[in-house]
């Protein structure tokens, strides 16, 4: 295929390792590749296309789907879901675009994935903006901070009543928990992104499997505190101060490894500040993009 074709508007499959993946080709100049938070949360790539458009005026945004998220392929396979799987085929399309480098925005799970890219493939990358992750995920007392939440005594008994229903699948469990537990852990004022946040939970496609797989195997040896500091590309770190306790100190600890990393940290904000704090995040990527 040729490479206008591939980087045309629309809707694209392409087959990575005999996994077909789905992608979304949006913009105008260089590539930039969204490595969507996937498995970290089940949900498909619909709220990065519909909150991400004023990046599409300097870059042509590559929306991927990774494997086991929304429109790409599920795989039996639990393992097929690891970090070094995504890693891979982040490689791979980066061939596939035939690009010398690729320039890659990550958010939440998807930054665990860039991470270890930048890592593998420390020549390939040209820039990295990662947006609310973490080199690690238990720091900070998550426990405490989610007893402190608006909301979070509701939430509690909501998700017991959801775990004994037996009637639906995993993945309408999956979303049916997001709906219980993005208003409480995710926004720092839910309230004021509701309509939208509903609107991406009630219509988007929800994978349970690779969230699962990551919670159960891989989320407690992720640990790249001692490595990062070997990531050699230019690198913006964005995260919201209201984020989750192991977001918001991660983001201090990658600032603080990557030699070559800027953090912006956003007030009264979460885990979304492309949907919470747009005018904030949009300044920061935009002007990190342009230098």
């Amino acid at each position: 295929m040729h490479h206008k074709e591939k980087t045309s508007p629309g809707e694209h499959y392409v087959n990575i390792r005999g996994v077909k993946l789905w992608y979304y080709i949006q913009g105008k100049g260089p590539i930039l590749l969204l490595q969507p938070g996937g498995a970290g949360w089940g949900g498909d790539a619909t709220p990065y296309i519909e909150t991400l458009k004023p990046l599409e005026e300097l870059r042509t945004m590559v929306y991927l789907e990774p494997r086991g998220i929304g429109r790409s392929q599920r795989l039996n396979e639990p393992a097929a879901y690891s970090l070094e799987e995504y890693v891979e085929d982040i490689e791979l399309l980066r061939k596939y675009f035939e690009l010398p480098k690729i320039a890659i925005a990550a958010h939440s799970h998807g930054g665990f994935v860039a991470l270890k890219y930048a890592l593998k493939y420390p020549k390939k990358v040209e820039d990295l903006v990662l947006i609310d992750t973490t080199p690690i995920i238990f720091l900070g007392n998550y426990n405490s901070w989610l007893r402190k939440r608006k909301g979070y005594k509701e939430a509690s008994s909501a998700l017991k009543k959801l775990q004994n229903n037996k009637s639906l699948s995993a993945d309408e469990k999956e979303r049916a928990t997001l709906k219980i537990l993005l208003p409480v852990i995710h926004f720092y004022d839910f309230e004021k992104v509701a309509s939208k946040v509903n609107y991406f939970l009630t219509n988007m496609i929800v994978s349970a499997k690779p969230h699962h797989y990551f919670n159960n195997n891989e989320a407690l040896e992720y640990d790249l505190r001692e490595s990062i500091r070997h990531i050699n590309a230019p690198t913006l770190i964005i995260t919201g101060d209201d984020d989750m306790p192991h977001i918001v100190l991660g983001s201090k600890i990658l600032h603080e490894q990557i030699p070559n990393a800027n953090l912006v940290v956003i007030g009264n904000c979460g885990h979304w500040p492309m949907i919470e704090a747009p005018k904030a995040f949009f300044k920061a990527v935009i002007t990190f993009l342009s230098k």
